[in-house]
């Protein structure tokens, strides 16, 4: 069984998992609706990739997309990719400020296990 865990990289913990600009959002931050795990690519197991983890910043919008996601940091491109492309996909509950919703930056990391993973690699 694959096991992906999303873990926070940031300064400030909220319960959605991800830092957010505070000065952006005063009310209360963005809240993960719909999160969508990352597919992971098949080749990473035949290069020895068991473990990785991929740094993505993006913006939140007002209507609770995702939008201009970005790789900052990960073990392994092609899981960064993959994850990007997976947060590309959330959906949130807009942060709110003044009582209006509002932009907000985040940046989440995203890791991936799969040393408990009895699936074959696929050719």
């Amino acid at each position: 069984m694959r096991r992906l865990t999303l873990s926070l990289f940031a300064t400030i913990l909220l319960l959605a998992g991800s830092a957010i600009n505070v000065a952006a959002v005063s009310d209360h931050p963005p809240v993960l609706r719909v999160p969508v795990m990352p597919k992971i690519p098949p080749e990473l197991r035949k290069e020895g990739a068991v473990k990785g983890y991929a740094v993505i910043e993006f913006s939140i919008r007002a209507d609770g997309s995702v939008t201009n996601p970005r790789v900052v940091k990960s073990s392994n491109s092609k899981f960064g990719q993959a994850a990007m492309e997976a947060v590309l996909r959330w959906k949130y509950s807009p942060g709110i400020k003044n009582g209006h919703p509002v932009v907000a930056k985040t940046e989440q990391r995203l890791e991936y296990d799969l040393t408990n993973d009895s699936t074959p690699a696929q050719n």
